[in-house]
């Protein structure tokens, strides 16, 4: 991706979506942020006059439809639920993370978006670990809907790669930490 580019940051109010932010910025990227409503500014505080800030409710198809509009790239960040809770309702975590990105990838299709980058999970995709360190190739089998969410995004993200040519890039991370984590949220 070359820098002037607009980028939507998915869930850009968030840990790893604030820092996806500060890089997207510092690499002269055009930034708009898409948050679910009230979730607090406070990690992109310091990016104030330097992103577009826009909320509102991942699960609607219009609000998806709008906020693709004149965008190349999304990093999807953003989720309604976590591992620890997922299987409490599964089909809630299907429908509002699954159904809600197949909306996405259509409205980022129609839109001519030119990449998605999808902030996948490097741990509940791949279930209990057969030996560790876990390598990229280690098999997929997922004990958590969590995992399986994740893990059925990212072979949309193929599918449409194949059928619409769709570009992405999966990030499956592990466990990350650091500066404006809030572990106590919800």
């Amino acid at each position: 991706m070359q820098s002037g580019m607009k980028c939507l940051v998915l869930g850009g109010g968030g840990f790893l979506g604030s820092h996806a932010c500060d890089a997207l910025l510092e690499h002269g990227y055009r930034v708009r942020v898409f948050e679910k409503q009230y979730v607090s500014k406070e990690n992109v505080q310091h990016l104030v006059g330097d992103i577009e800030w826009t909320e509102g409710d991942f699960t609607n198809e219009s609000d998806l439809r709008e906020i693709v509009q004149g965008m190349d790239c999304i990093v999807h960040a953003i989720g309604t639920t976590l591992p620890k809770d997922s299987n409490e309702n599964p089909a809630y975590d299907i429908s509002s993370n699954v159904i809600s990105t197949l909306h996405l990838l259509d409205a980022a299709k129609e839109a001519g978006v030119r990449k998605i980058i999808f902030f996948s999970s490097g741990g509940t995709v791949y279930g209990v670990p057969h030996k560790i360190p876990i390598a990229e190739d280690h098999p997929t089998d997922p004990i958590s809907s969590y995992g399986i969410q994740k893990l059925t995004i990212e072979k949309y993200l193929k599918l449409y790669h194949h059928l619409h040519g769709l570009d992405y890039a999966i990030m499956r991370m592990s466990n990350p930490y650091g500066e404006r984590q809030r572990p106590l949220a919800s």
